[in-house]
């Protein structure tokens, strides 16, 4: 079952359970359904995939030199060289401040922070940030009114009869 955990192996999945999906695309970029019917990506799929991927790495690549006060041509050979291959690197290439292991860096934290030696730091786990942070997806019927609804509506019922 070692082809469930390939990419573009659900062709080979339904081939071998006797499926033969029927798919109607019309225009070059579909790739959603690629998957099902080729055994690798296509030629445009890679060219939309290798676009976006490239604006994303550009946009982190500049914010990067902006907030580290790195050269862009520099952080850009860098990154294009993938000169950072150990810790040390980092360091060397002003990508990160100094090197320290956790014991240090929670004694700097609690230090920030005004807590004693032996204090927790607070943290929050990422299942739990849902319950501390306001979010504005208007489509979530979870969300209590102060997130789903606009500040308008304050002092009525929302859509799904919370209260404000």
């Amino acid at each position: 079952m070692d082809f469930l955990l390939k990419p573009y192996s659900s062709k080979v999945f339904f081939e071998k359970v006797g499926i033969k999906p029927e798919v109607f695309r019309v225009g070059e970029f579909k790739s959603a359904v690629e998957p099902f019917i080729l055994d690798k990506m296509s030629d445009e799929n890679r060219f939309q995939t290798q676009f976006f991927l490239d604006d994303i790495n550009n946009l982190a690549v500049a914010e990067i030199a902006k907030s580290r006060g790195i050269a862009l041509d520099s952080l850009k050979r860098t990154n294009n060289e993938m000169l950072v291959r150990k810790p040390e690197d980092a360091v060397t290439y002003k990508l990160a401040t100094a090197l320290a292991y956790e014991d240090e860096v929670q004694a700097k934290l609690r230090e920030k922070l005004g807590l004693g030696e032996d204090d927790d730091i607070p943290t929050i786990n990422a299942t739990d940030l849902g319950s501390v942070v306001k979010s504005t997806n208007i489509t979530s019927k979870k969300q209590n009114c102060g997130n789903h609804c606009r500040r308008s509506d304050r002092g009525r019922k929302c859509r799904w009869g919370d209260k404000f």
